[in-house]
This record gives C-alpha cells, sequence and structure tokens, in this order.
C-alpha cells in the first residue's frame, strides 16, 4: 500500500503514471486473491473443467463417483417410475374400453338365452298342426296317422317299468296306466295287468306316482276334458287318440274284490276329496258306449281304480 500511495503521489509522465496504475490494480487483485485464500484454510479445491452445477444452480463440491452412481440410480429409478405409471395411466385409460366391450358382450349374453333366440331351438319349436310350444330338449314330435304326438323323450322310467309320455296342452300326462305292484293292489288277470294296469284304492293312488309326478287333481282332469271338446274318441287308445293319450279301458274293482267294466270303462282316480265327506273323493270315467262319454263322480275311497300321473312342471 505505501508502494501505491509512492507511485500515486509523486508527478510523472503521463505514460509512467498509466503504467503505475496497471501494476497498482494487479498489485490489489494479488492481495484480495492472497487474502481469500487464507480465509479459506487451505480447503479450497480448484474446479475441474468437466465440473457441473448442482441442482440448485449453486457452484460446488462435486459429489463422489458413489455419489454420482446413487443420483444415476435414482434418476433411473424416477424415470423407470415415470415410464411405468405412464403405462399405467395409458392401459387404464384402454381397459374402461376392454371393460366396455366387455359388458357389451354380456348384454348380448342373456339375449342368446332369451326366449327369442335359444328357445327358438327349444321351447320354441311346434309339431305339426298342434299349437303347443314345446323344449326339444325334453320333447319330441312324432306322426301318428293324420295326428301329431309331443313325446316326452326317454318316457318316464319307474320301477323298472318305462312308461310313454305325452304333453297336452300345459299338461305332460304318462301315456299308460301305472303298473306298479304296490301290497293289496289288484288286476282283472295277468294278462289284464299288462294291458289295463293295475288298480288301486285311493290310499295307494295318492302315493303310486314317481318323484315329480302327482296324482292329478279334479281339475287337471277337466282341464284334459276341455282340450278334447269332451269327445272321447280323442283320447281311447282304440279311438283316434288324437294326443298319444292312449286311454285303456281297465275297468274297476270293489273292495271285495268284485270286477267290473272291463274294456267298457275307463274309471281312474283324481287326488281332490269330496267336501265334508272325508270317506269319498272324486273319480273321472271315460266310457266307450253311451252318454256322457266323460265324466266326474265322487265315491267310496275303498274302491280300485286305474291310476294315470301328470307331471308336476312340464319345464323339467
Amino acid at each position: 500500500m505505501l508502494f501505491l500511495s509512492f507511485m500515486l503521489g509523486r508527478p510523472r509522465s503521463r505514460l509512467i503514471r498509466k503504467i503505475s496504475i496497471f501494476v497498482s490494480m494487479k498489485l490489489v487483485l494479488f492481495v484480495a486473491a492472497l487474502t481469500f485464500f487464507a480465509a479459506c484454510d487451505g480447503n479450497f479445491k480448484p474446479i475441474s473443467e468437466d465440473s457441473r452445477r448442482d441442482p440448485s444452480g449453486v457452484a460446488g463440491e462435486l459429489p463422489s463417483s458413489s455419489s454420482e452412481e446413487e443420483n444415476l440410480s435414482s434418476s433411473s429409478s424416477a424415470i423407470t417410475l415415470a415410464i411405468s405409471s405412464s403405462s399405467r395411466a395409458s392401459s387404464s385409460s384402454v381397459a374402461p374400453s376392454s371393460s366396455s366391450i366387455a359388458y357389451s358382450s354380456s348384454s348380448l349374453q342373456p339375449s342368446a338365452q332369451s326366449s327369442s333366440l335359444a328357445p327358438s331351438s327349444s321351447s320354441q319349436l311346434t309339431c305339426g298342426s298342434r299349437t303347443e310350444t314345446f323344449d326339444a330338449n325334453l320333447y319330441e314330435c312324432e306322426k301318428s296317422g293324420d295326428y301329431y304326438w309331443i313325446s316326452l323323450r326317454g318316457g318316464v322310467n319307474f320301477a323298472g317299468t318305462n312308461y310313454n309320455a305325452v304333453l297336452i296342452g300345459d299338461q305332460t300326462w304318462m301315456a299308460e296306466n301305472v303298473k306298479f305292484d304296490v301290497e293289496g293292489s289288484k288286476c282283472h288277470g295277468a294278462e289284464s295287468c299288462a294291458v289295463y294296469g293295475r288298480l288301486y284304492n285311493y290310499t295307494m293312488a295318492m302315493g303310486v306316482c314317481p318323484a315329480g309326478w302327482s296324482l292329478p287333481t279334479k281339475a287337471d282332469w277337466e282341464v284334459l276334458q276341455q282340450k278334447v271338446s269332451s269327445n272321447r274318441t280323442r283320447l281311447l287308445y282304440t279311438g283316434t287318440n288324437d294326443f298319444g293319450f292312449s286311454a285303456t279301458l281297465g275297468g274297476q274293482m270293489s273292495s271285495a274284490g268284485v270286477p267290473s267294466y272291463l274294456s267298457t270303462q275307463g274309471i281312474w282316480w283324481t287326488a281332490t276329496e269330496v267336501p265334508s265327506q272325508t270317506y269319498n273323493a272324486y273319480r273321472f270315467i271315460i266310457s266307450k258306449d253311451g252318454t256322457p262319454g266323460m265324466e266326474t263322480s265322487d265315491v267310496v275311497k275303498n274302491y280300485f281304480f286305474s291310476v294315470r300321473c301328470i307331471k308336476s312342471n312340464k319345464s323339467n
């Protein structure tokens, strides 16, 4: 500083004065540098040319190679996470589209099972001139002479005997009289049993039908009667037998075992009891001759008549 004062204080030529100023400035910068180094206390490390600023933009000590690897790893993870997130976002944006397609498919599925499509090959089938609709998996259409029968596939297997069964309107009837040998049941003879079936009293009749079938009520028989317009010929095996009901006239037997009406009348039990008369129930009669051709009347329960069974549910 004394030198600086000396150089600036004395009058010199213009050139010498400029040189003196330049040298003085250099000295000031040198002294400032020395002061800075002294303040750093030897911890100062020069920054190389390939040095980079940290993310804050402030120059400082470079991270070690391990720190760089960690940062690179973090950066890689961040990039991977970003890509993954982007993929998920992209997938989620596409997923609803797939979901909506799946929903559309499911919404179409019921139509394939609805009565307008699938049942067209099953419950919507008809048979010739018949007006009933039926499930082709359960029933089949058969032609017998001039008439069409809707028969239950496989019939009804009961106690070792297979019975034919037919659909008439909304009812499915066995097309044969029951032949199951219940203790106490009766026949007009061995040959008669094979053709006309066995005869049962009311108590036996109530329990002789197989599972899924039942003894028809008085109302069930009356529905059948209306279906054929009370024309017995349409139900008789020896008549036109329009629907395949194949009624055979097995007659009856009294409680004392006296047979009557074989081949002239078919008499079947109904499940309907007579109100206020606990010993009586209704029977349904088809006569070969005379009038009326069909009727229901009540009788004591210890008589023996034929049994036909009706299916409890048309759809299975």
